[in-house]
């Protein structure tokens, strides 16, 4: 056969379907503290893929279809204290779990193309947003009319990645292998000046204050940046 090379369009593609389903409970514990937890779990349909198609000649190309499919479920925890005597703080954690049978639109087209061929997997694996833990926590201090001090720190665990194996295997393992996890701190500091009877706000905002650096695109082959 000849080579495949393109990809065309499809007019007859339907729209990408979600149906979300979510509980959840609000809880005040503490005079100045609630909790809300919900679960929710969510269903993916229509995702766009591509299909191969042979012509007469003996021409091959790749079609956007509507072939992929994917879900994810979670728990999702907050924890907050409004703010009173000079101090707030807020905690979010989020479990969860996103699987389909594919995140890449193109990725049967590429595994066409090698010699020979590598055949796509048939069981649902992770979905390359599928971040199992992420937590945020927010404190703030001052009184919030004069100055104020900030931070927010998040955290996340590693995202999936697919090691290439294409040496080794004639059947491609989607996103086997997670990469490092991640963490930040951001820093926000106001404070009101009175400036010939004008009241002028100042601030200053500092991205990752730690200068931590975080590894988002890794080699297939190490899994580090």
């Amino acid at each position: 056969p000849l080579g495949l090379t393109s990809v065309v369009g499809n007019p007859e593609l339907k729209s990408m379907k979600t149906v979300k389903y979510e509980v959840g409970l609000q809880q005040q514990i503490f005079p100045e503290v609630t909790l809300v937890t919900s679960v929710y779990y969510s269903d993916i349909r229509n995702l766009l893929g591509v299909e191969i198609i042979s012509t007469y000649e003996g021409d091959r190309f790749g079609r956007y279809t509507n072939r992929d499919y994917g879900n994810s479920k979670g728990l999702v925890v907050t924890l907050e204290k409004r703010h009173s005597n000079y101090f707030s703080a807020k905690l979010d954690y989020t479990y969860q779990i996103a699987q389909g049978n594919g995140s890449d639109p193109l990725t049967l087209f590429y595994n066409s193309q090698t010699d020979p061929p590598i055949e796509e997997t048939k069981i649902l694996s992770p979905l390359d947003w599928d971040q199992t833990s992420t937590l945020n926590l927010s404190l703030t201090f001052g009184d919030l009319i004069d100055w104020s001090v900030g931070f927010i720190f998040s955290y996340g665990s590693g995202l999936p990645y697919t090691v290439d194996e294409r040496y080794i295997y004639t059947i491609q393992k989607i996103n086997t292998r997670r990469k490092p996890t991640s963490i930040n701190l951001d820093m926000k500091a106001t404070k009101s000046f009175d400036v010939f009877g004008l009241n002028v706000n100042t601030y200053l905002i500092v991205y990752n204050l730690l200068d931590i650096k975080n590894e988002y695109g890794v080699s297939s082959n190490t899994g580090r940046a």
